[in-house]
């Protein structure tokens, strides 16, 4: 008589954390489902696994990603938009009414949010011989979906707190007396976490200056310490970015980095086989920074040339994007005030937000508006940046502007740098000689100027400098008199 197989699923729902219902996952959207545990792919393969948990998950409401390079710029910059699935595996036994061993197969998914706290644990066993591990992962995956699904709702008010900030400010790099030579002495003589070394960078191009770091372990972070540059604004021993030792995903670590104008941003990075790739978003044009261990041991050329060719195909595909450039504010919204990827420039005087009470088209508009205690030579400006990856000659940027009682010249602005901010703009006008104030409805403005050859990115944006209330919405570039999103790349 056949031996009757019996596969039996529970689920636990643990404590409340960081202000949760107990097992409330409605704060998330997405989640990021790590397969590598499992290595019997006799009867289902990883691949099966995460195929099958994509459609169900997704069936009720989630996002699903194995891999760090498939998540977006604004999950990449606030890791607590999602939760992360891992399994564990383990085989037990008990004694049966003839004092013989009895085995089990038991696999447990947890969903831990972005603090490492378990929101739930999933467990199913299998009864051995009979039962496979992938029919258990497969089985522990649909128990999760069903049991979950049954009360998931989206709701973005219970959305997990952000780790870091995602408004990008210029800052004072923070100043160390390392040098190659003391690092080096380090780096030899002590026990080091596999990302500690000398790096430079693995592609050096218009857009990507040459710079050589250390990455040293301090405490609970690394810090990512400049060694050479072609930017002249950093020198040796500055902080360029600092890494956190834990993360939620795998393989990777959150970082705040500095750009080479010392704006900074918050974002990750993803090591292996002596290659640190870094992904940075400073515009719609999302790439791939690649920098390749040289000491204390270096990394493998077929890993770096991989490493090269998958960032410059993340680099072209993400500039081509019609959905990342966000000029309408649809999307990426999050808790902050602005939207990926706009932030603030100007003085503490300004509050700057989407609204959606106004707006020219679609949901959203950005609203600007001085605070009580406005002080002179104050001005509030909502900005982004774009690489210089485009075959032109000319830029113009449009947007429609409302007004409401406005005492001191708006601006469009436009602005061309170059690879050494310290030495200014190569072009720049923001429309406030023409003197437009007071009270309008949406009006089209428009401003264009020369894109010269040695122009690394340029920057667009809207200010008020006095009282009143400023709204901006639907930015168009162009490149030619192209539209920026079918703009010829150089």
């Amino acid at each position: 008589m056949k031996r009757v197989v019996r596969i039996v699923c529970f689920m636990s729902i643990l404590y409340s954390v960081t202000g949760f219902a107990q097992g409330d996952l409605n704060g998330y959207r997405a989640i990021f489902l790590d397969v590598q545990s499992f290595t019997d792919q006799t009867t289902v393969t990883k691949e099966e696994i995460h195929s099958k948990a994509k459609i169900a998950f997704e069936d009720i409401g989630f996002k699903v990603y194995d891999e760090v390079k498939q998540l977006p710029p604004e999950i990449l910059a606030n890791q607590c938009e999602l939760v992360f699935g891992d399994f564990s595996f383990k085989t037990k036994y008990d004694k049966d009414p003839r004092g013989l061993n009895h085995f089990y197969y038991v696999v447990t998914l947890h969903i831990r949010n972005c603090h490492h706290s378990v929101l739930k644990e999933l467990t199913c066993t299998g009864e051995f011989p009979g039962t496979t591990w992938g029919e258990l992962y497969l089985k522990t995956v649909d128990k999760a979906v069903k049991q979950i699904g049954k009360h998931y709702q989206y709701d973005a008010s219970k959305k997990d707190t952000l780790p870091m900030p995602l408004s990008p400010k210029a800052e004072v790099a923070e100043q160390t007396e390392e040098t190659e030579a003391s690092l080096k002495a380090y780096f030899t003589s002590s026990q080091l976490k596999p990302i500690e070394g000398i790096y430079e960078s693995g592609a050096v191009t218009e857009q990507l200056p040459y710079y050589k770091l250390a990455i040293k372990k301090y405490g609970f972070i690394y810090k990512a310490i400049i060694l050479e540059s072609d930017v002249p604004v950093w020198k040796q021993g500055e902080v360029k970015a600092y890494l956190k030792t834990d993360s939620i995903l795998p393989g990777a670590f959150p970082v705040k980095w500095y750009y080479k104008d010392k704006i900074t941003q918050y974002t990750v990075c993803e090591y292996a086989d002596g290659i640190l790739k870094l992904s940075v978003s400073p515009a719609a044009n999302s790439r791939i920074e690649v920098f390749k261990k040289i000491f204390p041991d270096s990394a493998k050329p077929l890993a770096l040339q991989k490493a090269i060719s998958d960032s410059h195909k993340t680099f072209v595909d993400s500039s081509r994007s019609k959905e990342k450039f966000n000029l309408g504010f649809e999307s990426n919204l999050t808790i902050n005030p602005l939207p990926y990827p706009w932030f603030e420039w100007g003085t503490r005087d300004y509050i700057m937000h989407t609204d959606s009470t106004q707006h020219h088209s679609g949901k959203y508009s950005i609203r600007i508006e001085p605070t009580e205690n406005i002080k002179p030579m104050s001005f509030g400006c909502v900005a982004r940046e774009f690489l210089a990856i485009y075959a032109g000659k000319e830029v113009e940027v449009k947007a429609y502007i409302k007004m409401d009682h406005i005492n001191a010249p708006i601006g469009l602005l436009l602005r061309m740098d170059g690879q050494d901010p310290v030495n200014g703009s190569l072009e720049f006008y923001n429309m406030m000689d023409k003197g437009i104030k007071g009270t309008s409805d949406w009006i089209l403005y428009s401003v264009k100027l020369p894109l010269p050859k040695e122009t690394s990115d340029f920057y667009i944006g809207v200010i008020n400098s006095g009282t009143g209330v400023l709204w901006v919405d639907d930015f168009q570039v162009l490149i030619d008199g192209v539209d920026i999103k079918d703009a010829k790349l150089k």
